[in-house]
This record gives structure tokens, C-alpha cells and sequence, in this order.
């Protein structure tokens, strides 16, 4: 069944990645949220898209540079403070390690620590996905023996894509809408695997030929 979820939060009316925008998802009516976590200077999970600042807050610096009270100052939420938030809700939360550019040693550690002691620990594996584009750092989440399932990130058109993520324990695919064909879709699901396409905010057929906007 098609569910809607909410991209870094309602971020098309509130400040993305912001506990309003999660607020505001869970009261329009969305069936998950998905968010990006980074690591501070201090080792803080903080929920914040880009490696620096600079774009959605009025500070500036690399995420990895500040201190987790500067971020919280400048609106950057803590992912313990949004699963707290979420926890009453039903809400699923799409947890994104944002570690592809930023290498963030032990991050896979430190999010299952915070999903561990949080609201959602008891039902972390069914409200909970960690995906990345970083399918060494899903590995290693597998290796850890999560409980959460894993959903592989990708922008290419891949080939046999349900094969290669089930090679390393993940239980989804999270491919870009424009490169996944319907029949992909159906046999990901023949064998078992979830399909999370992103971003798509109209109705629209996979596979359609023309650039995001």
C-alpha cells in the first residue's frame, strides 16, 4: 500500500528537519517522516541535512565542527528530541545516516544507542528504517546486529538492485522515482524487498523520463 511520508518533515510549510516541521507532518496526516542525522564536535546526533549551517540556520560552520549547544541554539534538533516527539504519534521514521561526505567514525553506534534509550526503543523494528547512501555504513549497521531494517539509498539505475541490498542484510530499496521501472518494483517485492521511492510529490509513473525539479 502507498504511504506518504514526509520529506525531512512538512518541509514545504515549516523549516525543514525542524521540530515544527515533524509536528506539523504528524498533524497533516502522514504515515512516516524521514530525517538526516550528522554527528557534532561534541558526538551529539543532530538532525540536519546539509554538512554545514550555513543554508538552514543563521549560523555558520561544519556540523562536525560545532558543539551540539550551538546547533540546538541555531534550531538544529537533537534525533533523541524528534523521537521523543514522534514517539505518541505512530508516526515511522526514516532515519537517514548523512555519512557520505562527512565520514562520521562509530555514527552507526551512536544512532542505535539514541533508537536504543528512546521512547521508540520497543518498537524500533517496525517504526524505524535507517537508510544511506553509504552502503558500507548499512553493512556495518547489519554487522552490529540492528534490529531496524535497512533501506539502500541509490540515484543509478541499478540491476537486480534487490539482490545486491538483500547481500548485506537490507530489507528495502530507496531509489530515486525517476529511475526505477514498475516491473522493478514488482519483482523487488516478489522477493521480499520494501520500495521507498523519493521525492515524489505528485502522482506520477515510475521511470518518467524528465529531471527532477
Amino acid at each position: 500500500m502507498t504511504q506518504i511520508w514526509a520529506h525531512r518533515g512538512a518541509s514545504a510549510a515549516a523549516p525543514e528537519n525542524t521540530l515544527a516541521a515533524f509536528e506539523l507532518a504528524a498533524r497533516q496526516g502522514a504515515q512516516g517522516v524521514e530525517l538526516d542525522v550528522q554527528r557534532s564536535a561534541d558526538g551529539t546526533v543532530v538532525v540536519i541535512h546539509d554538512e554545514t549551517v550555513d543554508r538552514t540556520t543563521q549560523g555558520s560552520g561544519r556540523v562536525v565542527d560545532l558543539p551540539g549547544s550551538a546547533l540546538q541554539a541555531w534550531g538544529v534538533p537533537t534525533l533523541a528530541e524528534v523521537l521523543d516527539l514522534l514517539a505518541p504519534t505512530g508516526l515511522r521514521v526514516n532515519v537517514e545516516l548523512k555519512n557520505g561526505i562527512e565520514p562520521y567514525p562509530g555514527l552507526e553506534e551512536d544512532v542505535e544507542a539514541v533508537v536504543s534509550s528512546s521512547r521508540l526503543a520497543d518498537e524500533a523494528g517496525e517504526r524505524v528504517v535507517y537508510s544511506s547512501f553509504n552502503h558500507r555504513s548499512l553493512a556495518r549497521l547489519d554487522r552490529l546486529g540492528t534490529r531496524v531494517p535497512l533501506g539502500v539509498l541509490h540515484v543509478e539505475a541499478m540491476v537486480r538492485p534487490w539482490v545486491y541490498a538483500a547481500s548485506f542484510g537490507a530489507r528495502a530499496l530507496h531509489p530515486m522515482a525517476l529511475t526505477v521501472l514498475p516491473e522493478e518494483v514488482a519483482q523487488a517485492h516478489e522477493a521480499g524487498m520494501a520500495v521507498h521511492v523519493w521525492t515524489v510529490d505528485d502522482p506520477m509513473p515510475c521511470g518518467r523520463s524528465r529531471r527532477p525539479e
